[in-house]
Order: structure tokens, then C-alpha cells, then sequence
């Protein structure tokens, strides 16, 4: 945790800052959605990405959907040794550390699972000096401090599995001011902080003594009362000490403290009297638990004394405020997401930053209103103009900065020209757009504004079946390749030429002859095909300008063999900038590496919103973005190890349900994504 400074001079380089939106909608969780219990004390964030809870009545790991509950079985040692948990500390062993009420200390080991606990014991000076914790922070050698409620400092040295302690001596002016510890900051130059019921403490380790700090009503400079209840580190190396009595500003080079408190009738004063949390999040950005007032926030730039303030409070007739007003606990975790705990009011989630996702629907009553809810495809034409195909009410086009739409539904354009409204997949081939349907090829001149309908030779027809839906259309050597339910073909336009993937290839019959969902070709012009019960294709072809001549095929199928794909139904494939392909199916994601042919597959367990994969899109940065039956997941690579981060509708998705194959990324770097209420559209940073 972490703040800012003020040197000798009262000239601090801090300054009021504005914020791009005030508004924040607040996430509840309580105990209808599985919380253990309303009281949240900490929050801590493990390499898994798992959230984990202290409350007054057991330790929830959260993992974005569900929370799983630990609570003292009387009957199992293996179990925590109370349910009223005050702080959560993670090692970086993948020990979760617990201090509770009455039950000392519990370290759980994240990776089997085995709980040991650690209790205060009259008969052995080397034990826990209090069963009663209120703070775990750990030093530059792995030792944990312990700050107890009437037992001063425990210091846990886990090498020899032994605790010694720090507690006042009424005799000793250098000894702990006081023995009922309520916060400990170890700093980045491991200087350790103590606050206490009475004072404030700097511990000195060449002598093991104390430095004590308390309120001096005759200086102003002195803190602004002498309990304690948080001590914070910023980035700029200054320390924040709340109190029952305001904020305290020190810089620990001049050993000077600037007092922020709450004057009456001030409005531009500090907000708050009781300062029970701090934290600054990854864009600086300073957010304060209080006690009754909500969170506050503030951006630090020149003056400490003319800061602007932002407080959230609960609204009763707004469910999107924070849940309650009495904040116990500010958190970031590492997606960016923060999270507040309150006292009987529950767990709150929040994104800091304005949404992400713009979400265009089908809205009359909207300025900007699509004609029809289902998306199926996007384009952006020349013009820079977003072309928008839905189900059922053929074509939107939107200009590029979404202030006007166009009435060109093509459906009205020409009603004798396009009978089918389900627009599949578009492209734009000079003054021409074309568009594959549900029923067949369509050719939509730009200019004269008059479309017509692609007849083929009546042989590709069934008997039964006179509709051909090609779900996509791809370019390819002076051809449109497209993915039909009847396998891959190719449309010459300049000679109105159409012959099935088989027409060519006759070392086997039957290949490529089923439902194909997408397409893509490789830098080699090797053509990737991800059919709807088959399996992927990987077909080359001859190095020829014009001609399409097939020479090899691959197969990848799902199987009990070691590499082999999740599953035969395919709905997307992205081939990357690093040229590996992704295959999303009907179960799990998949990572094929072409040159070695290794492949990875991932689930909901690795993290995923949902197995059921729609469409896969790389942004500018190499992350994917995958659209799923349950939201979004962005992944990328953290720590060697491919992690998801999901989003949901709550997050500012059209619904948590999107379309297959319905994605697309313009060459400025913007991403769409279409599903069931509409399409969302955000360029990633």
C-alpha cells in the first residue's frame, strides 16, 4: 500500500485533480450470493486469481462466479481455529496467513490444502505473546509481525518455528508505546511502523527500540490523536496514518506530519474523522475507507491542503451505490478490479475506471439504435463507415463516429433483391459489398444503391434443401471462398464459376464436404478450416497466383490421444501475429502451435467465463479477447502462465450471450463483439 509527500518547505507538489466520470456502479455481494458472513474484514488476491474474504464468520475464497467457505470443524484439526478472521496475509510460498479474534494464528498452504495453527501458550515464552491479531505484515527476511490486541508485537521466525515479541515496559521510554496493535506497515526501505492504541511507533533494529510519535496539542505538526487504526506507504515513499481523528501526512526523511481532518462547514476539507483503510491504486489514484461516510477518493498533485474530494455512499434507492457506508477495507486486485469490504453491509466490487465496453442495441427510444437485437457480422468499409449484419433485418450502417445512422437496411433498399435478412458475413471488393445469408451470395452495389442475388449452377442444390447458407466469405487468388453447409467452395466472380472444395480435390471424396462455421488463411496460404462436427482443416495449396490447387490436408480431431483438440464442433479460429492458432469450440479453447503441433486446450477450471467459445479475437497489445456463452474473457500471459480475466454484463456487455463467430477487429485497433441484445464495441489499451 502507498502515498505522497510534503518536504520541509509546506509546498507539496500535489494539486486537485478532476476525473473523467464520478459515477461508479458498485457490485454487492452478500449472503444471498454465497458470503459467509456481512462483516468483510480483509481481502487478498492469490496467483491464481482467487479472491479470498476475511469476514466475522469464516474465510471465503471467492473465483468470480462462487464462493467456497472454510470454516473450525471442532472435529478436524485440518481446519482454521476460529471463524472471526481480522487480517489476511499470502506469502510468497502460497501460504495464506490468518490472525483471528480468539484463535491466534492459522496458515493455510494454498497448494495442499493443510491448515497449522499457532496459539498463545502461558507456558512457553517462544509461542504467540495473544490470541487476539489485528495485523500480519512480513520483512525483508520472511518474518512475520504480528500485531496483537493486548499482547503487544509477536515476531514469528519460521525458520525455527518460534515466536519472540515486543510489548511495552512502563520503565522503558524506548519500549512499544503500547501493547494493543491495530496496524504495521513495513516500508520499502524496511523501516517497520507501529500503531498502537497510544502512539504511533518507528522500530529501530540496531537496538531493537522504539521511536515514539504521539499528538502534542501545542504543534500543529504532531499527529492528530494517539490511537492508531492504519498506517499506509504510497509510491512516492510517505506514509498516510488514519485515526479516529483524521488523516495524518508523514514524511519519514523530515519526520514532519501534515494533518488532514474534518473542519464544520467546510466542505473542502478532508471528509472524514475515523480513517479506517487506505489504498492507491495502479493510476495513483487514492481511495479511504471511513467509518459512516463511505469511500473517498482524491488525486494527490501539488497542494495537500487544496485536494479535491469524491465520496461514494450508499444511496437506499440506488442498488448500483455501495452497499453500506461504514468501510472496513479497499483492495486492487491485479486486474485492475477494486473491491471494498464493509461492515455489515457486505463485499463490494467496482471497476475505477469508466466502462470499457460501448454497447449499441436495439432501442428506438435511443439516438443511435440498431434495427434488430441479433448481431451476426461487422465490416468497416472504405470510408470508415461500420456495416452491421443481423439476424433478421439484414444490414445497419453506422457511421464511423456513431452520430448518424444511415436507413440502409437493405432488406428496404430492395426488397426483391435480398429475401433472406440474416447476414452472416460481408466484404468489400471495390464499389461492391458482398454478403453471405442464409440464403446464398448477394452482391450489393455501393454506388447505385441496388443489390441482386448470386444464382448458381443447379447441380450444388438438394432436392430438399433450395436455400444455401454460407456462414462467411473469404478472398483467395482472384476467388471468393466460401463456408457453406455443405462444406468449403469457391466463387469466381469475373467468370461466375462455383465449385465445391471436392470438385478439386480428388485423392479423396467426402473431405470438406460438411457444415463449415469459419475460415481463415495463414502467411503460407495454407487455408484453416473449423467445421461444425468435423474437427479443423489445414489444407495447402501450390504457390500459384491464380490457380487453386490443393496438395495436403491435415486433420485435427478431439480423441483420447495426447494432442488432440477439446472437442470436433468449432465455431471460430484467430490465427495470431505469432502465427499460432486458436481454436475455440463447444468445449474449451484451444492452442494449436503449427510448427511443432503441439496442443493446449483450456476450461472454465483454468479460469475461462465459459467452455462454449463464440469468437476469438488478438488486440494490438497480443492479448485475446474470447467471446463465450457466459461473457468475456480477456487472457494474456502473467508470470509465464496464461491467466483469463472475465467480464459480464455487469461490466457493460450487451448480454453474457453472444453470437458465433460475430466478432471483428478494424485496422484502427477498435474490437466488436455481437450477441443476443446488440454489440459491444472498446479499443484496448
Amino acid at each position: 500500500m502507498k502515498f505522497i509527500s510534503n518536504s520541509f518547505l509546506l509546498i507539496l507538489l500535489i494539486s486537485a485533480a478532476t476525473f473523467s466520470q464520478d459515477k461508479i456502479d458498485f457490485e454487492r455481494y452478500s449472503l444471498e450470493d454465497g458470503l459467509s458472513q456481512s462483516v468483510v474484514l480483509d481481502i487478498v488476491q492469490d496467483s491464481k486469481g482467487f479472491i479470498w474474504v476475511a469476514t466475522q464468520d469464516g474465510l471465503n475464497r471467492f473465483d468470480g462466479y462462487e464462493f467456497k467457505i472454510y470454516k473450525n470443524n471442532p472435529n478436524d484439526s485440518n481446519t482454521i481455529s476460529e471463524n472471526w478472521i481480522n487480517v489476511l496475509h499470502l506469502d510468497n510460498n502460497e501460504n495464506l496467513w490468518l490472525g483471528t479474534e480468539y484463535g491466534g494464528l492459522n496458515k493455510i498452504d494454498l497448494n495442499t490444502g493443510v491448515v497449522a495453527r499457532f496459539i498463545s501458550d502461558s507456558t512457553n515464552l517462544n509461542s504467540l505473546s495473544h490470541n487476539t491479531i489485528r495485523d500480519i505484515k512480513e520483512d525483508k527476511d520472511g518474518n512475520l509481525w504480528i500485531g496483537t490486541w493486548g499482547g503487544g508485537i509477536s515476531i514469528y521466525d519460521r525458520t525455527n518455528n518460534e515466536f519472540t515479541f515486543y510489548k511495552n515496559d512502563p520503565k522503558n521510554s524506548t519500549s512499544l508505546s503500547n501493547n494493543f496493535i491495530r496496524a504495521i506497515c513495513i516500508t520499502h526501505d524496511g523501516t517497520i511502523w507501529i500503531g498502537t492504541g497510544d502512539g504511533l511507533n518507528k522500530f529501530n533494529k540496531s537496538n531493537s527500540s522504539f521511536e515514539r510519535f504521539y499528538h502534542d496539542e501545542n504543534n500543529n505538526n504532531s499527529l492528530t490523536e494517539n490511537f492508531i487504526v492504519s498506517i499506509y506507504e504510497d509510491k512516492n515513499q510517505k506514509l498516510w496514518i488514519g485515526t479516529r481523528k483524521g488523516m495524518n501526512y508523514l514524511d519519514p526523511k523530515v519526520g514532519k506530519i501534515i494533518r488532514l481532518v474534518k473542519e464544520p462547514n467546510n466542505l473542502n476539507t478532508f471528509p472524514a474523522n475515523i480513517v479506517l483503510d487506505t489504498y492507491q491504486d495502479s493510476d495513483s489514484t487514492f481511495w479511504i475507507a471511513t467509518y459512516l461516510n463511505g469511500i473517498v477518493r482524491f488525486k494527490f498533485i501539488e497542494d495537500i491542503q487544496n485536494i479535491e474530494y469524491k465520496i461514494f455512499r450508499n444511496e437506499d434507492t440506488n442498488p448500483k451505490s455501495i452497499s453500506g457506508n461504514y468501510v472496513r477495507k479497499i483492495f486492487q486486485d491485479r486486474g485492475g478490479i477494486m473491491w471494498a469490504g464493509t461492515w455489515g453491509a457486505g463485499l463490494n466490487k467496482f471497476n475505477p475506471k469508466p466502462p470499457k465496453f460501448q454497447h449499441i442495441r436495439a432501442d428506438k427510444k435511443q439516438k443511435i439504435s440498431l434495427s434488430y437485437p441479433y448481431v451476426r457480422s461487422f465490416m468497416v468499409d472504405k470510408d470508415s463507415n461500420l456495416w452491421i449484419g443481423t439476424h433478421g433485418k439484414g444490414i445497419d450502417i453506422f457511421n464511423k463516429t456513431f452520430t448518424s445512422k444511415e436507413n440502409q437496411n437493405l432488406a428496404k433498399i430492395d426488397l426483391s433483391g435480398l429475401s433472406e435478412n440474416t447476414v452472416f458475413s460481408m466484404y468489400e471488393d471495390g464499389n461492391i459489398v458482398w454478403i453471405a445469408t442464409d440464403d446464398g451470395l448477394y452482391k450489393y452495389n455501393v454506388s447505385e444503391k441496388q443489390t441482386s442475388k448470386i444464382f448458381f449452377d443447379e447441380r450444388i442444390y438438394s432436392a430438399v434443401n433450395r436455400k444455401m447458407r454460407i456462414k462467411q466469405i473469404e478472398p483467395f487468388k482472384n476467388h471468393l471462398m466460401l463456408a457453406t453447409q455443405s462444406g468449403v467452395a469457391f466463387y469466381h466472380p469475373a467468370e461466375n464459376t462455383f465449385q465445391y472444395f471436392n470438385d478439386i480435390w480428388k485423392t479423396q471424396t467426402n473431405i470438406l464436404s460438411k457444415s463449415v462455421n469459419y475460415m481463415m488463411i495463414d502467411v503460407h496460404d495454407n487455408l484453416w478450416v473449423a467445421t461444425a462436427y468435423d474437427g479443423l482443416y489445414q489444407v495447402d495449396f501450390e504457390k500459384t497466383n491464380d490457380e487453386i490447387i490443393p496438395i495436403d490436408i491435415k486433420i485435427y480431431k478431439s480423441g483420447k490421444g495426447t494432442n488432440n483438440i477439446s472437442d470436433n464442433k468449432i465455431n471460430h479460429i484467430c490465427i495470431t501475429t505469432s502465427r499460432v492458432i486458436w481454436i475455440g469450440t463447444n468445449q474449451g479453447l484451444n492452442r494449436l502451435d503449427p510448427e511443432s503441433g503441439e496442443i493446449t486446450f483450456y476450461l472454465e477450471e483454468d479460469g475461462l467465463a465459459n467452455n462454449l467459445i463464440y469468437g476469438i479475437v488478438e488486440d494490438d497489445q497480443g492479448n485475446l479477447w474470447i467471446s463465450t456463452n457466459n461473457g468475456l474473457s480477456k487472457s494474456y500471459i502473467e508470470n509465464d502462465k496464461r491467466v483469463f480475466r472475465n467480464y459480464t454484463q455487469r461490466d457493460g456487455l450487451q448480454s453474457n450471450e453472444f453470437n458465433q463467430a460475430s466478432c471483428y477487429k478494424s485496422s484502427d485497433g477498435t474490437i466488436y463483439f455481437g450477441g443476443i441484445n446488440g454489440f459491444n464495441y472498446f479499443k484496448p489499451e
